[in-house]
């Protein structure tokens, strides 16, 4: 079941926690990816390199609850601008300062970007919309609008005019209401590779599917070193551990070779699946 919770301010959260014991985590939206920070006990490495989240895993243990902030907008973003790009774009503009617009930033350096941003407030280190003269315009071969200009019902209205562009080989609008946008119609026309904000959408939520719902299993016989695997791999995802084989000896009070011996595989395969449904 997903649930719409609509609250007045973040300082709601602990309520929703609380009236909510069945809740396994949470997706942000605007206004709160920033806000939510101090409500969280522990960041996952992009989340805190962005400074944003718009996932929260929820871990419940010995009846304490354990936030974890995730960002999943940074994978659905690379996955959707990737395919636009070539060896030769090497810096983007980015349209907007809201919290969307530092996952754009992080994705964009990760693939190896130089950005900038463009405001509509003049601010140290950061282009006007009156500092795009044809010159800095040339310089940019990629645009990424992190803007509501141009969503749905304004649909006649766009961030920038493409005319004076004339370098621009790629456009993503991260609006996806409409499908397509003033701002993509005339990327379009004018033949310039661009994508709306829908598969970012749908890959994001995807992954933050996983985020709230990851359970990783390892499989291999005796002797495989699946569980020093598994140490380490539960140490770098920050997830907790089950050895099932030592769950299994605690419920049952004895060793896996005494349950065979007593028991027979037939029951121990009867338990092993119990206590996995569990988990």
């Amino acid at each position: 079941e997903y649930v719409n919770f609509e609250i007045p301010t973040i300082g709601e959260l602990p309520n929703i926690l609380l009236s909510n014991p069945d809740l396994v985590g949470l997706n942000v939206t605007i206004p709160y990816k920033e806000q939510v920070i101090p409500y969280l006990d522990e960041l996952d490495a992009d989340a805190k390199a962005i400074g944003a989240v718009n996932v929260i895993k929820i871990r419940r243990q010995k009846g304490k609850l354990k936030l974890i902030g995730y960002n999943s907008d940074i994978i659905g973003f690379t996955d959707s601008i990737e395919p636009l790009l070539e060896a030769h774009h090497k810096k983007a503009l980015i349209l907007g300062t809201g919290g969307a617009s530092k996952a754009v930033h992080y994705g964009l350096k990760k693939l190896g970007l130089e950005t900038k941003f463009v405001s509509r407030t003049a601010r140290e280190g950061l282009f006007t919309y009156e500092d795009l003269t044809k010159e800095v315009m040339d310089e940019y071969k990629v645009i990424v609008n992190c803007t509501p200009v141009g969503m749905y019902p304004n649909v006649d209205s766009s961030p920038v005019a493409l005319d004076t562009f004339k370098s621009l080989e790629a456009v993503v609008d991260l609006i996806y209401n409409p499908e397509e946008t003033l701002l993509l119609k005339s990327a379009r026309e004018r033949g310039i590779r661009c994508v709306n904000g829908l598969g970012m959408l749908l890959e994001q939520a995807r992954r933050a599917s996983f985020y709230m719902n990851q359970n990783l299993y390892l499989y291999g016989p005796p002797g495989s070193g699946k569980s020093t695997f598994a140490k380490i791999l539960a140490k770098s995802k920050n997830m907790p551990l089950v050895d099932l084989d030592a769950k299994i000896e605690e419920v049952e009070n004895m060793s896996i070779s005494e349950i065979f011996a007593k028991k027979g595989e037939v029951y121990f395969r009867e338990v092993e699946k119990r206590e996995l449904k569990k988990l």
